[in-house]
């Protein structure tokens, strides 16, 4: 699986919603970790490319679930709380042009293949969110996608939910490759090893890729912090551009960052540069310029042990 995207801008209900990605990722598990939100509308047709281009093994991402090569798996699917498991993942089988009969086998194949077939005749309301994510997985299998992308598969599950995931996952992913997005790694969730064992790891924050590459790299260090000020922003960016340090943040733009953090308000923006020193040059920068700091953490979230 090879994925490239080349300042991709992306947009929803006419509104932009992503601007400027670039990044390429390759190998059978790629792991997009932090707000990938507007990726995923755009496999699901709520986003469109607005400019740049986005391409999965060399076709529009866009189109990638239509024509089959991926199948999808969201967090939290919009569907008729009334339907049944089966009438769900009969539907969308019906959606690929499938007989009746074709669908509803189909659909209890798919439901086995994550080793979920007793959950057939419940109604989607009546499932836990784990449940939700097996029959998402199931209804990603519908079609005999090439690849799976899951949208924050882990996201708020307890320890049975997520060994339920996680059983659903591996079970899903034989024979073809994966997509998974976290907000942030649990060190202790099971979701944690799917990362380590990932080919790629692409780390967005604030729309910007702040690290990308095999998770040992990735997760080995940080060359992106999150930065909150009490005031003095402006003065402030002056002085991390003095010390090679840049404001990566595409939210807004450099001259528009400046004006409006000229005045005494509280300002937050991603910090990056190279070197080991970049928490001391940030630091330092913060001193000279009478800017107090509010916060100052790794742009790579990793989340602590649950209490």
């Amino acid at each position: 699986m090879h994925l490239r995207l080349d300042d991709a801008r992306l947009g929803i209900d006419g509104v932009t919603a992503l601007d400027g990605l670039s990044f390429q990722a390759e190998g059978a598990l790629v792991v997009w970790l932090g707000d990938f939100t507007p990726l995923f509308s755009l496999l699901a047709g709520r986003a469109e490319l607005l400019s740049g281009s986005a391409l999965l093994d060399g076709g529009p991402l866009s189109h990638a679930v239509g024509r089959g090569h991926v199948g999808l798996a969201l967090a939290n699917p919009n569907l008729p709380k009334g339907w049944t498991v089966e009438t769900v993942l009969e539907h969308s089988a019906r959606l690929t042009g499938m007989t009746r009969r074709q669908a509803r086998v189909a659909a209890a194949d798919a439901l086995a293949r994550v080793g979920f077939s007793a959950l057939t005749t419940r109604r989607f309301e009546t499932l836990t969110t784990g449940e939700q994510r097996v029959m998402m997985l199931a209804h990603a299998l519908i079609g005999e996608p090439s690849v799976i992308a899951a949208e924050r598969p882990f996201s708020g599950l307890d320890g049975p939910n997520e060994a339920l995931v996680d059983s659903a996952l591996t079970r899903a992913s034989e024979g073809r490759s994966l997509v998974l997005s976290f907000d942030s790694i649990d060190e202790t969730g099971m979701g944690r090893g799917w990362v380590d064992r990932a080919d790629c790891v692409v780390c967005v924050q604030g729309g910007v890729v702040v690290a990308s590459g095999p998770p040992a790299v990735v997760l080995g260090g940080a060359s992106h912090f999150v930065l909150t000020v009490a005031r003095n922003a402006a003065a402030l960016l002056s002085a991390l551009s003095e010390r090679d340090l840049s404001v990566t943040d595409r939210a807004v733009d450099r001259s528009l960052l400046l004006e409006l953090h000229s005045a005494d308000v509280p300002a937050s923006f991603v910090v990056g540069g190279e070197g080991a020193d970049v928490v001391e040059r940030i630091v330092s920068a913060a001193v000279d310029t009478e800017a107090p700091l509010l916060e100052l953490r790794p742009a790579l979230r990793v989340a602590g042990p649950r209490a």
